[in-house]
């Protein structure tokens, strides 16, 4: 054989006993959990057997909600030929011009609402894809609105600018341009005097931002057995603490993230 089709068996040093020493006994604790226990209840596992076992029902996704549909397979097919019928559901195609109307309009615009105004956007990257251009409404509003209530742009004109008649003129564009985009004037006043009152030898001081650490995070997919993992990433924890760096990289436990949060969120019942 080729000595370069040989393999090495190379097996590298761990980098820190202790971290490979938690790895391997959370490996092993998780390991040990049996993460494959139905949650149903007996008449719950007895009615889905008999749902598999019927093979003349549909199921389907309902339009709102998350429910599922099941259909007979008869009416099923019996609903998609009667929609597939002209005479029932007759459409009736726009004329040519409301065509290229609604073509320019949603297909080659690039235009967002704010302020009960619409803007056209001409620089800068698109705010949404050329087939759903207005899709980011809700989140140019969110970065516009943050700009003025953190009054950060204020704040950066009157640290960039040490002649006061500059400044002066700086933030009366800076005034003009937000009137322009629909911002009351007393908030536009208000958030610019609160900027410019700050005193410039403390905008110009360094400070130091505030260390934040890092946690440990263990992303997973949700499971009713979630506390027992949990439990298993936090019983070796204190391995961790025996090597002084990882008591700086890693002060608090570990914790798991869900990501697919979303999918398991219901909506509550309130009684009366």
């Amino acid at each position: 054989m080729h000595p370069f089709r040989q393999k090495s068996f190379y097996e590298p040093t761990p980098a820190c006993f202790e971290v490979e020493n938690y790895l391997d006994l959370t490996t092993f604790e998780l390991s040990n959990l049996d993460l494959q226990n139905n949650n149903f209840t007996k008449e719950q596992q007895l009615g889905l057997r008999s749902l598999r076992n019927m093979h003349d029902i549909v199921f389907s996704k309902s339009d709102k909600g998350g429910a599922i549909v099941i259909s007979k397979k008869t009416h099923y097919k019996e609903g998609l030929r009667h929609y597939a019928v002209k005479d029932d559901y007759p459409i009736k195609l726009p004329s040519c011009e409301t065509t290229k109307l609604i073509e320019a309009t949603v297909l080659k615009s690039n235009y967002f609402e704010f302020n009960d105004r619409y803007f056209v956007q001409k620089i800068g990257a698109s705010m949404g894809s050329k087939y759903s251009p207005e899709i980011c409404d809700i989140r140019a509003f969110e970065v516009i609105n943050e700009i003025i209530e953190k009054k950060g742009e204020a704040i950066r004109h009157h640290r960039n600018n040490s002649s006061t008649q500059n400044l002066k003129d700086t933030v009366c564009k800076f005034k003009g341009h937000l009137k322009h985009m629909g911002y009351k004037e007393h908030k536009i006043y208000c958030n610019c005097e609160s900027a410019l009152n700050i005193e410039r030898s403390e905008l110009l001081r360094f400070k130091q931002e505030p260390d934040k650490q890092i946690p440990l995070v263990f992303v997973t997919k949700y499971h009713f057995l979630l506390g027992n993992i949990n439990k298993s990433l936090r019983k070796h924890y204190k391995k961790l603490l025996r090597y002084a760096k990882c008591r700086g990289l890693f002060p608090n436990p570990p914790m798991v993230a869900l990501r697919n949060l979303k999918e398991i969120l219901t909506s509550s019942v309130v009684k009366p």
